[in-house]
Parts: C-alpha cells; sequence; structure tokens
C-alpha cells in the first residue's frame, strides 16, 4: 500500500506496478479503458488496465 501511495501522490503514474485490490477507478476511466483484455490482459488485470490508462493520458491519485 506504500508503493502504491508513493508513486500515485508523488508521480501521479503507475511507476512501480500496483495492486488492484486497493484501487478505486472513476467510472468513465473504467468505461474508457475497460479491465475487459481478453487474453493479453488476463494475468494482471489490475496493471494490464493502469498501463493502458496511462497510455491513454489519464492521471493517478491516492486519496
Amino acid at each position: 500500500m506504500g508503493k502504491l501511495r508513493l508513486q500515485f501522490k508523488l508521480f501521479h503514474k503507475p511507476l512501480f506496478s500496483w495492486k488492484g485490490s486497493y484501487v478505486v477507478t472513476q467510472v468513465g476511466a473504467e468505461r474508457s479503458v475497460s479491465f475487459d483484455n481478453g487474453i493479453d490482459g488476463s494475468v494482471a488485470e489490475d496493471c494490464f488496465f493502469a498501463m493502458r490508462a496511462f497510455s491513454q493520458g489519464y492521471t493517478f491519485n491516492f486519496h
């Protein structure tokens, strides 16, 4: 949780991976990016979501 909080508070990016259990996403971002990414994203869908969201210009924060 500390790694997640640090990277989102300081850098607003998923630099060091993340654990999806601690994440809440905005509905618009989740609909746009989606957690449903087929075989490519099935092993670590939370991290795959973060990489796709970041590549689409979304930023991250810890509240």
